[in-house]
């Protein structure tokens, strides 16, 4: 009866028995605590989607400054005033980051997006909102080819987390996508917007059919979108440095 050789870890070094036994039982270990951090990462994320779209309900979108811990006692408690205060002032103060992150990225926006902001700062929202809104919708589908408000199945916005799923660490977290998903809420015509309060729905401002829109939280709600754009979506789809995200999603995994 022919022999088999001893396994072979390279060349002709043959390794004994007992420590292929040792690196079968590493293995199993290995693969437990692998299992058991993709547990963890799929109730993060499970909890993560909830705190995002619960923010959608009042028209706000993720952003990772957002200080996490504080907005989820909010929620817990939803009180929807506190709340919504609590995200217009974030994005307040945010306004200059957002101005710069967004010339940055997409310098040919530079003076739209300059007289935008400057507009808001004086309180002329009537001209900021729409401006802003127009902005976010235009970088949108030039990051993704994509259009962020269509209920068309081609290239309604949705279709993008198809294409992100290739990336491994981002497919964990595709929860900060979620709000993508509401094509209902985000395209909704000025009949079913008179049915959904506290959005700011881009169909009936853009066309001339909501004229009480300027106000200073709807201005807020703006930059929230704008920056969901340029950051969130920027990163997800096209950049290769995950670092913030990473360090949130770390931070808020313990």
């Amino acid at each position: 009866m022919q022999k088999h050789a001893p396994p072979r870890l390279c060349g002709n070094m043959h390794i004994p028995p007992n420590v292929i036994a040792h690196i079968m039982d590493e293995q199993d270990e290995i693969l437990k605590i692998l299992s058991e951090i993709n547990n963890r990462f799929q109730k993060v994320s499970m909890v993560l989607t909830r705190y995002s779209l619960t923010l959608l309900e009042d028209g706000w979108f993720f952003d990772y400054s957002l200080p996490i811990n504080s907005i989820f006692q909010e929620i817990a408690r939803y009180e929807k005033e506190v709340l919504n205060l609590y995200m217009e002032r974030h994005f307040e103060e945010r306004i200059n980051h957002i101005k710069k992150l967004t010339i940055e990225r997409f310098p040919k926006r530079k003076e739209i997006i300059k007289k935008a902001i400057n507009a808001h700062k004086k309180g002329n929202y009537e001209v900021s909102i729409p401006v802003l809104i127009g902005q976010a919708d235009g970088i949108f589908r030039e990051i993704t080819n994509k259009e962020f408000y269509s209920r068309r199945n081609d290239v309604k916005a949705e279709r993008i987390i198809e294409e992100i799923k290739t990336d491994r660490f981002k497919e964990f977290n595709l929860w900060v996508l979620e709000p993508l998903k509401k094509t209902q809420l985000l395209s909704a015509n000025f009949e079913e917007s008179k049915n959904i309060s506290g959005f700011l729905h881009r169909n009936p401002i853009l066309h001339g059919e909501d004229t009480n829109y300027a106000s200073k939280r709807n201005g807020a709600r703006s930059l929230s979108l704008l920056n969901y754009v340029v950051k969130i979506v920027y990163d997800m789809y096209l950049s290769k440095d995950m670092t913030e995200f990473k360090n949130f999603v770390i931070k808020n995994s313990d």
